[in-house]
């Protein structure tokens, strides 16, 4: 189904924050057994173009897997309920630096 455009002035300076398992992929019998497929990948490249990079998607994944799905290059993603982080230049940050936390 095509939607109608959102309104620019909608758009303009907006950021947009997506959950991946449920929203943007199926619940899976196993957490390994989601599909990314390729037309996603495409609409979220198409998003961050649109949107000058304000993309970001969240998970209580683990990062690495996260990065696994999804490679779309200049997607923010924030990993472990927020505990990693990759930010859209590709650089990783962890959002604590607690040892305790890390364990």
């Amino acid at each position: 189904m095509d939607l109608p455009l959102p309104p620019a002035s909608l758009i303009a300076g907006a950021s947009l924050f997506l959950d991946l398992d449920g929203t943007l992929v199926e619940i899976a019998a196993t957490p390994l057994d989601i599909r990314v497929s390729d037309d996603l990948r495409t609409l979220l490249t198409s998003l961050v173009s649109r949107l000058d990079g304000r993309v970001a998607v969240l998970s209580g994944r683990g990062l690495n897997d996260l990065i696994s799905h999804l490679s779309v290059d200049g997607i923010a993603l924030g990993a472990s309920h927020g505990f990693e982080r990759r930010l859209a230049s590709g650089e990783r940050e962890e959002a604590y630096s607690n040892p305790l936390l890390s364990t």
